[in-house]
């Protein structure tokens, strides 16, 4: 962008060849740097040109560091929800931040911190009833689109018009710098980088190691599989995803403590599920209403369960085998258990002795289900 102008942005060809020195750093045999796709706002590329102008190890060391730091204190911020001391805070912050797509960010350089702070104090506003604001924080979101699609879904489905008003300025704020910076050329360009994406085996973005319906997909299935099924069936897999956000979401909006948390993870990970460009850094963002629902909610034991295993299987998988695609598809089985239990517990809410039955048939308590049986 310094060299070129703002266009060159979205010029594969010129990425690739401003990449070229990132090879120099790695491994002997290990081939050339990998040049992706980069479709942001003109107006991140300028927050991160700072970083440009330095050495390259010192310019993604420090952007290394910006990042570790917003994630560690947005997690240190939401542990403090315990309120059980100075060292289990501490001791929480470490054992989250071991969460894979965490340490994952800053592996590949990415720039999740800076959603993550931004989801963070959505979420925290939502919380206290300052939807506007709330909106604002959502429409910095929309710098990477695939995370705010769900809560955005969700704010028009319960109507929170001031929450829509303030995403909606953020968003208007980010095309029209981009207009104003790269013109009705670079915005084509843009449109034709996105759309380039979008191949279901497109090998630019490795399909294989995203999560959600698509990295499974395109983990399991063969790939002689004729990319058109692989999307017509992400497709439909993620409307099932954000079709359950109806019912997650049905009654009135949450007021009473412990209500908001649940149905807020469910919404990202319906998200994090039907996105059809993600990978496992951006389930990091899944943290903050984890977080919330653990410490508000100890009586989801299942739930609680399963944060244990997403802490420790895919982090471990990868330590050991050094293998993105299969600890993506691990944490990505996961998240599908996580979503289907919230949302089958949402359709069983209204009524306990249908909940109890739910929930001992998925977490294979006999007893339970057997006395459940009983009270109905």
């Amino acid at each position: 962008m310094l060299a070129y102008g703002p266009s060159v942005m979205f010029d594969l060809e010129a990425i690739r060849s401003f990449i070229e020195p990132v090879g120099m750093y790695y491994a002997a045999g290990q081939g050339p740097a990998h040049a992706s796709p980069a479709p942001y706002p003109p107006l991140f590329f300028a927050a991160v040109m700072p970083f440009a102008v330095l050495p390259l190890p010192l310019g993604f060391g420090f952007w290394s560091l910006l990042n570790a730091a917003c994630m560690v204190w947005v997690i240190y911020d939401l542990c403090g929800r315990f309120r059980d001391g100075l060292s289990n805070r501490i001791a929480r912050t470490l054992l989250v931040t071991s969460f894979f797509s965490v340490p994952f960010t800053l592996l590949v350089g990415q720039s999740t911190g800076l959603w993550l702070v931004a989801l963070c104090r959505a979420y925290l506003d939502l919380e206290r009833g300052r939807d506007f604001r709330a909106g604002l924080w959502l429409g910095v979101l929309l710098a990477k689109p695939q995370y705010a699609v769900g809560i955005l879904l969700v704010l028009l489905l319960k109507r929170r018009w001031r929450s829509l008003a303030g995403g909606s300025l953020i968003g208007a704020v980010l095309l029209l710098t981009s207009l104003a910076v790269v013109g009705i050329d670079g915005a084509t360009a843009y449109l034709r980088m996105t759309r380039d994406m979008s191949g279901f085996w497109e090998r630019e973005v490795f399909p294989e190691a995203m999560i959600g319906w698509r990295g499974l997909l395109a983990f399991v299935l063969p790939p002689a599989t004729p990319a058109s099924t692989g999307t017509a069936v992400t497709y439909v897999l993620s409307g099932l995803a954000f079709a359950s956000l109806a019912l997650i979401w049905r009654g009135t909006w949450p007021s009473k403590p412990g209500e908001l948390a649940p149905r807020m993870l469910a919404t990202l990970l319906a998200t994090t599920l039907g996105a059809f460009h993600n990978h496992a850094y951006g389930a990091a963002l899944l943290v903050v209403p984890a977080v919330c629902v653990l410490s508000e909610r100890p009586d989801l034991t299942f739930l609680r369960q399963l944060f244990v295993a997403a802490l420790a299987m895919p982090v471990l998988l990868f330590v050991i085998t050094l293998d993105t695609p299969l600890s993506s598809a691990v944490l990505s089985v996961l998240l599908v258990v996580a979503w289907s239990w919230l949302t089958v517990s949402s359709l069983a809410k209204d009524s306990l002795p249908q909940a109890a039955i739910v929930r001992s048939v998925l977490t294979g308590n006999v007893a339970t289900r057997r006395g459940a049986t009983a009270a109905a």
